[in-house]
C-alpha cells in the first residue's frame, strides 16, 4: 500500500486546517457526515467505555478540544495534547467560552513528557494514530500511552480501519484491525472490546459520490434537504448492518484496551 506522493509534514498540515477551517479544523467539513457521525462515535464510545465522573483522562491529538469537552462535562479532570499550536488555541479559546477546566499542551504524542507518566485513568485518540504513518512512529507512541496510565488505567482509541477501502491518503494511514491489534499488544496492551463504530461502508460511498456531484467546489455550512435525507438514509443502513452482523466490517473501530496484567476495574 504504497504512497503515491510522500506523507504531508504533521504539524504544518494541521496548522494550515485550523488557520483556514476554525471550529471544524479537527472535523468534517460536510454537515452531512458531521450530523450523522459525531453522536454515533459519542454513542458507542460511552457504550463500550467504563466511564465515571473524576477520571483523569488524557485526550492525545485533541485538536479543538471537542472530546475534551464532552469529557469534562461528564465529570473528568481533563488534559488535551496536540501537535497544532492553532489547534491549542482554538481548543484554549471554546474551553474558555464554556468555563471548562481543561489543561491544553502543544506536543507529540510520541513525546509526551515524563511528568504524564502513570497519570491518567483512561487515554483516549479519536481518529489520530492513524495520522502517525511510520510503524516505528505509531509503537513509540503507544509506549508513551502505555506509560502514561495509572495501574488498571485504559487506552480507548477510535481509528479507521481498512473497511472497503485501501488506499492510503498523504496524511493518513489505514491500518486493519488484526494490526491494530497487534501493534497495542506490542505496548502491552490487551484488548477489552473491539467494536465497530461505523457499520454502513457502502452506503458511505454511494453518499460520497453523490456529494461530489451535488456539492462539487464547497460543502453547504448547514444541512440543505436532500443532505437531511441523506443523514436519515446512512442512519437508517448503519442500523440495519448492526442487525446484520456487519460490525466485523466497519471501517471505524473502537479498541478498548487494558494494560496487561489484572483487569481494570469497571
Amino acid at each position: 500500500m504504497a504512497l503515491s506522493r510522500g506523507p504531508v509534514d504533521p504539524e504544518r498540515y494541521w496548522e494550515e486546517r485550523a488557520r483556514t477551517r476554525g471550529a471544524i479544523a479537527a472535523d468534517y467539513q460536510d454537515p452531512v457526515l458531521r450530523a450523522f457521525e459525531t453522536p454515533l462515535r459519542r454513542r458507542i464510545f460511552f457504550e463500550r467505555v467504563p466511564w465515571r465522573p473524576g477520571l483523569r483522562v488524557l485526550d492525545v491529538g485533541t485538536g479543538t478540544g471537542d472530546w475534551a469537552m464532552e469529557f469534562w462535562r461528564r465529570g473528568a479532570d481533563v488534559v488535551g495534547i496536540d501537535i497544532s499550536e492553532g489547534m491549542v488555541r482554538l481548543a484554549r479559546e471554546a474551553a474558555a467560552r464554556s468555563g471548562a477546566s481543561i489543561r491544553y499542551e502543544v506536543g507529540r504524542v510520541q513525546d509526551l513528557p515524563e511528568e504524564h507518566r502513570g497519570r491518567f485513568d483512561l487515554v483516549t485518540s479519536i481518529t489520530v494514530l492513524q495520522h502517525v504513518m511510520d510503524d516505528a512512529e505509531l509503537d513509540r507512541a503507544l509506549a508513551r500511552c502505555a506509560g502514561a496510565l495509572a495501574a488498571g488505567g485504559r487506552l480507548a482509541c477510535m481509528e479507521n480501519t481498512m473497511g472497503l477501502r485501501r488506499r492510503n491518503s498523504r496524511y493518513m494511514r489505514f491500518r486493519s484491525r488484526a494490526e491494530w491489534l497487534r501493534r497495542f499488544a506490542r505496548a502491552g496492551f490487551v484488548p477489552e472490546s473491539v467494536t465497530g463504530v461505523r457499520c454502513a461502508p457502502p452506503a458511505l460511498v454511494l453518499y460520497q459520490l453523490y456529494a461530489r456531484v451535488r456539492w462539487p467546489g464547497a460543502y453547504p455550512q448547514a444541512l440543505t434537504w436532500d443532505g437531511r435525507a441523506w443523514c436519515g438514509l446512512l442512519r437508517a443502513a448503519d442500523a440495519a448492518g448492526r442487525i446484520a452482523g456487519a460490525g466485523a466490517l466497519a471501517d471505524l473501530t473502537l479498541f478498548v484496551m487494558a494494560r496487561a496484567g489484572p483487569r481494570a476495574p469497571a
